[in-house]
């Protein structure tokens, strides 16, 4: 009995009956609920960095070289950068840090004192 290729759709979720399910639930921002870094900035040091001023997602940051803490904040502005408004702290450690995390605000890294870090985010 012949069989052709099985149908995937990253689009949707399986529903079980060998037919497209529901789309996938999005966040605000309109990305997928499991979201995946779909851009990147590299190469951040020392002070805040605005990198979306609107609703997205992180999913991995990177610290390249370690130095003192940083923090990853839900604001739109360096200046709305509160403890309120901390997602988490960055460790003061080299390694990946999968965060998988929406953003409702916007993105806004601060990286600590001789850090640098990379980001990947939608």
């Amino acid at each position: 009995m012949p069989q052709g290729p099985l149908q995937v759709s990253a689009a949707v979720k399986p529903n079980g009956s060998g037919k497209s399910g529901a789309p996938l639930q999005l966040d605000a921002s309109g990305t997928a609920a499991v979201g995946k870094g779909l851009s990147s900035t590299l190469n951040l040091t020392a002070g805040a960095h605005v990198i979306k001023a609107s609703p997205g997602r992180v999913a991995k940051i990177s610290v390249l070289v370690a130095g003192a803490a940083g923090s990853l904040n839900d604001c739109a502005t360096t200046g709305a950068v509160a403890t309120a408004n901390e997602i988490m702290a960055i460790p003061a450690a080299v390694g990946l840090i999968d965060v998988d995390w929406p953003m409702e605000v916007g993105i806004v890294v601060t990286v600590g004192a001789g850090q640098t870090l990379a980001i990947s985010w939608a």
